[in-house]
């Protein structure tokens, strides 16, 4: 059973171990948002009265650093009874994604203001190493880290 969706945001993800960028880690690799107190944070945000839950994590993730639907080659799943529950009511969805060259921090179109300073594609023991990303994100990644070892996207 669904509890109080109060927010969402997609974990996502770039399969790198083709090395198609050859100046990132061949690797599977999470997109981290650098905030402006330096710590790691996913695409995500709070849910407008009415929105549905996935439908909330597409405009944020496109808000925040442009990242569109069309983007992703491959969800986990778009139903929130199968999303990553973290925090109060925050629901986590898992993308793969192929071209990361749209990819650009916007301004928050409400406050117009940037919530974040830059990005970076990390792999899990990177993000785990630098020990930046808030605590209760830690459980999505974890998540998500164990379905790709697993091969959901193969």
């Amino acid at each position: 059973m669904t509890q109080n969706i109060t927010g969402a945001g997609i974990v996502t993800v770039l399969d790198n171990t083709d090395l198609s960028y050859t100046d990132l880690p061949k690797d599977y690799l999470y997109l981290v948002l650098v905030d402006n107190k330096d710590m790691y944070d996913f695409p995500k945000g709070g849910i407008d009265e009415g929105e549905y839950g996935f439908d909330c994590a597409l405009r944020e993730t496109a808000e925040e650093c442009n990242i569109k639907k069309s983007d992703y080659y491959k969800f986990y799943t778009e139903n929130v009874d199968e999303a990553f529950v973290c925090g109060k009511g925050l629901y986590m969805f898992l993308g793969m994604i192929q071209n990361i060259s749209n990819i650009k921090i916007l301004k928050n179109p409400k406050y117009d203001i940037y919530e974040h300073k830059g990005f970076k594609f990390l792999t899990y023991e990177q993000i785990i190493r630098d020990n930046l990303l808030y605590d209760y994100l830690l459980l999505p990644l974890k998540m998500s880290n164990d379905l790709i070892k697993q091969g959901i996207f193969k």
